[in-house]
């Protein structure tokens, strides 16, 4: 791993306890949870749009949104919005199970 580099390290937007949309502040990244293979390959479709998540283990469902959008926060909520309501559509989250001590 490079020096700086954390993989783990987000900020969650979270529906139903579900991750709908994470920034990665460290790669300056923001990325988008989208079920919905239509609309993931929409987004996909527009130049810069790709993979989210470290490049050696990009993360399923969810696209990085492009870096121009950065000077464009309605189009960062638009798209974080239909993620949101994509998210919100999925099954719960099942509950952790603890072990017995």
């Amino acid at each position: 791993m490079r020096d700086g580099d954390r993989p783990f390290e987000a900020e969650d937007v979270r529906v139903n306890d579900l991750v709908g949309a994470r920034v990665r502040e460290h790669r300056a990244e923001i990325g988008v949870r989208l079920p919905d293979a239509a609309v993931r390959d929409e987004l996909l479709a527009i130049d810069g749009a790709g993979p989210y998540g470290p490049p050696e283990r990009p993360m399923g469902g969810y696209v990085a949104m492009p870096e121009a959008w950065k000077s464009e926060p309605d189009r960062l909520r638009e798209w974080i919005g239909v993620a949101l309501d994509q998210v919100r559509r999925m099954p719960p989250k099942a509950p952790r199970s603890t072990a017995a001590k």
